[in-house]
């Protein structure tokens, strides 16, 4: 699989997990990303979609406040971010995922037309 197909992949599993599961807002937020687009980085996209990528992951895995002592940087870290996104905020997120897995779905169908 190539990486474009890849990065798209875990895109649209994470646009389905949005759409389907019954999950607060905020805990779809830390499942998308814990289950797959964690993986990712800025640089396996276009440049211009790394950055939006950037801010995404910056969203879902910065908390706004410091983690307790003793808790586990990378999913602590994810989950306290999550956690404290309004749901406003959250459905801004979401809307970010499924703009990046548009422009994805527009560039691949471009380069390989069904």
């Amino acid at each position: 699989m190539s990486t474009d197909t890849y990065v798209f992949v875990e895109i649209r599993l994470a646009v389905q997990h949005l759409a389907t599961s019954a999950a607060t807002i905020q805990d779809r937020m830390r499942a998308v990303y814990s289950g797959g687009m964690f993986k990712l980085r800025p640089e396996d996209l276009p440049s211009d979609l790394g950055s939006q990528f950037l801010e995404i992951k910056k969203c879902l895995t910065e908390p706004k406040t410091k983690a307790a002592p003793g808790t586990i940087a990378s999913e602590g870290g994810i989950k306290i971010a999550c956690s404290q996104l309004t749901d406003d905020e959250a459905t801004e997120v979401a809307k970010a995922i499924i703009k990046l897995h548009d422009s994805l779905e527009q560039r691949l169908r471009k380069d390989r037309p069904f």
